[in-house]
């Protein structure tokens, strides 16, 4: 039944049992309750205020769960999370709430991952001090004015390397012994598959999300004296990789006959004064599991080995005399088609200059479009290092390093100042591949002594 004194719209309502049943049911559906406070309105003009606005329903919300203000993520240098990292989250000065809530200090676990449970403002600062970096070094890593409840920050560093894995061997069967003069390059692929280590002599390692993973082995067959790029043969075949026992792959090469594409390079605009070196072009099956096909000089047109079952993207960095560079990032392309390469202006450093002395609280100034990354790195082996992910400029002020027990960021430091225009939030320089597929230019190195 429908509750008395309460009017229901709707002839369907009234002429369909079932509806009425789910209505009697849910209190009420599509039914005015004004008749339970007449005061609330003028019963002649539903748009006035009663005669006594007092009795009105007040509107009333659930509170907010106070998880909602948690904050947790994993911390990455590199590919791998990094164990024991100090972590201090603190109020941005941008923030709209809890802009005076003091900060808090917390530890990563042995999968890198952080958490702080609740009381986090709408925007804060993230300060992260990652031990045993390069020479046993600290790392000092800060992003600021983070919104996202989720982050999984990462301090870049030099080379790729796959991350800490599980680890299965595969034997690799060919039923035709491999030419001589001929090497193989393998890949790996397959969901939970980080790719794939080692040759044809010692076996392969597949890198695995789990102790037993399905991967997909792939075999390129070139000429060593010739590289990649001069691929003959390619055969690809399925196998449970293992953990606990070495498998038997099965493999077959079949002959790579396809015409060859020779793609066209042009430069879109580029910022003025920037000479492109080489493009280089990169195969692979996935994130983590892809070699350098070639290095193409600038101004050159070299076909490609169309091998199957691969994606292929470019990247071309330019250099100015000053030593600024402005880069592509990975880019996927047509391999028989042209390619207008995008290269971006580097930011604007305003301060301070070259030469100077700088220390906690001191302001960095550089304007430029999308995310800033201010870099520090020691011109000494053992000296440690301050890389800063913030939003658009101008200007943001040097961390307290010691807050999160750093204490060995002083001394001469080389800064450059990364611009990201394509991104608009820090929390998108995420996770290991955050920079990696992104175009982005990097300012004239300074010379600058931290106190």
């Amino acid at each position: 039944m429908i509750p008395s004194g309460r009017r229901c719209y709707g002839a369907g309502v009234a002429r369909a049992t079932i509806l009425l049943l789910l209505a009697s049911l849910l209190g009420s559906v599509a039914c005015d309750t004004a008749s339970e406070n007449e005061g609330c309105v003028d019963p002649n003009d539903r748009s006035k205020p009663g005669s006594d606005p007092s009795q009105c329903r007040r509107s009333t919300f659930s509170a907010q769960d106070f998880r909602a203000r948690d904050v947790s993520g994993i911390v990455r240098r590199g590919e791998d999370p990094v164990v024991g990292a100090s972590v201090r989250v603190a109020p941005s000065p941008h923030s709209s709430t809890l802009r005076d809530a003091p900060p808090v200090d917390t530890n990563t676990d042995v999968a890198g991952f952080f958490r702080v449970a609740g009381g986090v403002p709408a925007l804060y600062d993230l300060t992260f001090k990652l031990p045993n970096g390069v020479n046993r070094r600290d790392d000092l890593l800060v992003y600021r004015d983070v919104a996202a409840r989720y982050l999984e920050p990462q301090l870049e560093v030099p080379g790729r390397t796959l991350a800490r894995s599980w680890i299965g061997r595969v034997d690799p069967r060919f039923d035709t012994p491999v030419a001589e003069g001929l090497a193989i390059l393998f890949l790996a692929s397959g969901e939970g598959i980080a790719g794939s280590t080692g040759d044809l002599a010692s076996g392969l390692s597949v890198h695995m999300a789990s102790f037993t993973r399905k991967a997909t082995i792939h075999a390129i067959a070139y000429t060593p004296a010739l590289g990649l790029n001069s691929a003959t043969g390619y055969g690809s075949a399925d196998v449970t990789s293992d953990a606990g026992a070495t498998k038997v792959v099965n493999l077959h090469l079949d002959p790579i006959t396809a015409e060859r594409p020779t793609p066209t390079f042009e430069l879109d605009a580029p910022p003025p004064g920037f000479v492109p070196g080489n493009i280089d072009v990169r195969i692979g099956v996935g994130r983590t599991s892809d070699a350098l096909l070639v290095s193409i000089p600038w101004g050159t047109r070299v076909s490609l080995a169309p091998i199957p079952n691969q994606g292929f993207t470019y990247q071309v960095r330019a250099t100015r005399a000053d030593g600024a560079i402005a880069d592509s990032g990975e880019t996927g392309f047509d391999i028989g088609g042209l390619s207008k390469v995008k290269l971006v202006p580097p930011p604007e450093v305003i301060g301070p200059e070259a030469g100077a002395t700088i220390g906690a609280g001191d302001l960095l100034l550089a304007g430029g479009p999308g995310i800033i990354e201010h870099v520090f790195e020691p011109t000494v082996p053992n000296g440690d290092t301050l890389d800063i992910v913030m939003r658009m400029g101008p200007e943001t002020p040097l961390p307290d390093a010691k807050a999160v027990g750093v204490t060995a960021l002083t001394g001469t430091y080389t800064w450059t100042v990364r611009s990201y225009p394509n991104l608009t939030f820090v929390e998108q320089v995420w996770g290991a591949d955050g920079r990696r597929f992104r175009p982005f230019a990097i300012s004239a190195p300074r010379t600058v002594v931290l106190r």
